[in-house]
């Protein structure tokens, strides 16, 4: 009888931890859809400046940028083979539209930020501006699962396009979609 009476508590013990350790576990947002608004993030460079995209985009109809631009935010890591193939990519892409309205953020989620990022970035010649989410935070707010990870976004802040990993005709969607955008 007594056995029972400890079995049964033990039960309810481990029933309400588990409930309680659910209920307090972070949750991963969904996947960002095309045409939904992207979250706002304030992420620090490597320069350790803090870096708002809402200094870059329309995130609410209050906003008063004097200048909105289109961003692309790339998802990346060092131990990440295909981000180091389309890093190349990219800075090809902010050269051909560096007079545009068109701004290019790589955000890193290397858990050891600046110490491991900005040796690997000089290693190998990279010189787009790279963000720091040690923590992964932005990274779940846009449902980043795979790496890398991009997302394009309009001035006012809407995603336009995003891929998944990468592959040679994501970046050829890529360029189309900025051809049809800057008219070249």
């Amino acid at each position: 009888m007594k056995t029972k009476h400890i079995i049964i508590s033990l039960l309810i013990i481990c029933t309400i931890c588990l409930y309680v350790s659910l209920s307090f576990a972070p949750s991963k947002k969904a996947a960002l859809k095309i045409g939904s608004k992207a979250p706002s993030f304030a992420l620090y460079n490597l320069k350790m400046k803090l870096m708002k995209l809402s200094k870059f985009v329309k995130l609410k109809t209050t906003t008063r940028n004097p200048k909105n631009y289109y961003v692309i935010l790339s998802f990346w890591a060092t131990y990440c083979k295909p981000c180091k193939e389309e890093m190349p990519e990219l800075m090809a892409i902010a050269e051909k539209y560096k007079e545009k309205d068109l701004k290019i953020f790589c955000v890193s989620i290397d858990k050891e930020g600046a110490d491991i990022v900005k040796p690997y970035i000089e290693e190998n010649n990279f010189n787009l501006p790279v963000l720091l989410d040690v923590y992964k935070v932005t990274a779940d707010k846009y449902g980043v699962t795979k790496l890398p990870s991009l997302f394009l976004m309009d001035k006012n802040g809407k995603i336009r396009l995003k891929f998944v990993g990468f592959k040679e005709t994501n970046i050829a969607n890529l360029k189309a979609k900025l051809k049809s955008i800057f008219g070249f």
